[in-house]
């Protein structure tokens, strides 16, 4: 009885394993055909574990039953491999609707007949006691047996001509990954036909469960090395599926392994680029696949064209793996649509006022409350004597004061009433002189925006005609 219990074992930790895996990969969205890959994991864990229950139970009824259950499980390989590997492969045509659905209707059919075999007898058409003290029972296999196991393996036959198809195509680093992944398909054919020819290591041991189970935990452990809960871990999930900048992560293959849904909402994309080389999913827009290509640690703003004219930040920040290693990279994307509109608007308000501005014969200027000229207008800088705009906000608001308490007194006008008209002093031109001014001006924020008229002429001939009078 120790052999039985032996077997068992080996086939309980399988499935221990198995079930295991299937937690992980179902945790994480960076393995191309996660999904499906968690399902054949979940559904190795289940098949090895009834499988090491029928070896230590020795009831011929209950075996049958689990028997019966294990066809539920060996039924469901078929399609879920083929599922998994064109997710995997990321093919064009992937099947949907009706054509997924008829998948299982073959699978569907064979357990149906399994679990009524006591009516009609095609799938078993007898037992019969194993080796005295093993507990084992033979099962003799009918015509329909061995026509879901032409279907089982036909699938799995597809899904391994699709995987080879890809690879041919592949990065080398995928092809080496795909050929893993062939091998690991050959093992079920390989233990089905040690099953079947009755060479058994073990009496009764069910190869085609270790099989099944022994390709399932190479397919996820082959995928392993690529690091997708190293590059993107489980406990950061929340933050990168919440925060408004788009966030996608390549690997050292440049294939995308995580992309979060502002990426998704920033980049319109209406189908799942998990596995697509980063070049194809920036191929719309060739300055964003560019910045990208050259990996810009530093922000760069490009546009995305189109008929909503989207701006984005770009930054591409690499991604340390195990001991230092490259391990791919971090590519950040921030909308800044409205800020490049804000800011084009500002320059188109600039230049509507400076067209409106400069020609005038009044004077017009900007300036912080501590005296920086922040504009002048042609009229200013030519009524003041300076060669140019340039030079006259270089000599600042405090050199055209002949007396500096008159630009106190007006800043403090300004800070209690916030305007000020006709506010009347001396200043002084570049070339010394003094000229009779008057200001009008008003305060936003720490901003003072003034128009000057030059008065010398009126007041040089008002003081003539006191003059004149007297």
């Amino acid at each position: 009885m120790l052999q039985p219990v032996l077997s068992w074992a080996v086939l309980f930790s399988t499935a221990t394993v198995c079930f295991v895996l299937a937690m992980l990969v179902r945790r994480t969205a960076t393995i191309p055909g996660a999904r499906w890959l968690a399902y054949l994991l979940a559904t190795a864990a289940f098949y090895t574990l009834v499988s090491g229950l029928e070896m230590v139970i020795a009831v011929p009824s209950v075996k049958i039953a689990l028997s019966t259950l294990e066809h539920v499980a060996i039924n469901t390989f078929g399609p879920l491999f083929v599922l998994f590997v064109w997710a995997f492969t990321r093919d064009q045509h992937p099947f949907r609707g009706a054509v997924r659905v008829g998948l299982w209707v073959i699978p569907v059919v064979n357990v149906a007949m399994t679990a009524t075999n006591a009516l009609h007898g095609l799938v078993w058409t007898g037992f019969s006691p194993g080796p005295p003290g093993t507990g084992a029972l033979i099962y003799h296999h009918g015509p329909f047996f061995y026509a879901g196991l032409v279907w089982i393996y036909g699938c799995l036959l597809a899904a391994a001509w699709r995987m080879a198809h890809w690879a041919r195509h592949a990065p080398p680093a995928q092809q080496k990954k795909a050929w893993v992944l062939l091998a690991a398909m050959a093992i079920p054919l390989v233990g089905s036909a040690v099953y079947m020819l009755g060479i058994l290591p073990a009496t009764g041991l069910n190869l085609t469960a270790l099989a099944f189970g022994g390709t399932a935990i190479v397919l996820a452990w082959s995928l392993l090395p690529s690091r997708p809960f190293e590059l993107v871990p489980v406990a950061r999930t929340a933050l990168l599926e919440t925060i408004p900048d788009g966030v996608l992560v390549v690997d050292e293959t440049r294939r995308v392994v995580s992309v979060n849904p502002a990426a998704r909402r920033l980049l319109a994309l209406s189908h799942n680029v998990i596995g697509v080389e980063c070049g194809e999913v920036f191929g719309r827009w060739p300055q964003l696949a560019a910045v990208v290509r050259r990996g810009e640690v530093n922000p760069v703003e490009t546009a995305l064209g189109g008929a909503n004219e989207a701006a984005l930040e770009v930054r591409v920040l690499p991604l340390a793996g195990h001991r230092g290693r490259r391990a791919g990279r971090l590519i950040l994307l921030r909308d800044i649509t409205e800020r490049v509109k804000a800011e084009q608007e500002l320059r188109d308000s600039e230049r509507e006022y400076r067209d409106l501005v400069d020609p005038a014969v009044v004077g017009v200027y900007r300036s912080t409350i501590e005296g920086e000229l922040l504009y002048v207008n042609d009229a200013l800088w030519r009524m003041f004597g300076y060669s140019s705009a340039s030079a006259c906000r270089a000599a600042g608001a405090g050199a055209l004061y002949k007396d500096h308490a008159d630009r106190i007194a007006l800043i403090e006008r300004l800070q209690r009433d916030g305007e000020v008209s006709d506010f009347e002093f001396n200043a002084v031109d570049a070339r010394g002189k003094t000229r009779s001014v008057l200001v009008s001006a008003r305060l936003s924020g720490r901003v003072v925006t003034g128009m000057v008229m030059d008065v010398t002429e009126r007041r040089q001939a008002e003081q003539a005609l006191r003059e004149s009078e007297e």
